[in-house]
């Protein structure tokens, strides 16, 4: 959540559907909740020139990988 996925979801509700609004919320379930995705993926980012830390601000999890 530390990417602005919340705030992005929002946005998106904004201009869409009652049924389109569902997917949304379906879809971000499936990317951050622990028994889907959310526990499953992980990633390692890197940087050159890129601001990475809103991605990172919740917390560093490297530990894990």
């Amino acid at each position: 959540l530390g990417n602005g996925l919340d705030q992005v979801l929002l946005l998106a509700e904004e201009r869409t559907d009652e049924v389109g609004r569902i997917q949304l919320r379906d879809q971000v379930k499936k990317l951050t909740l622990p028994t889907e995705m959310g526990e499953r993926f992980q990633a390692i980012g890197l940087q050159r020139g890129v601001d990475f830390e809103p991605a990172f601000e919740l917390g560093d999890l490297s530990w894990r990988l």
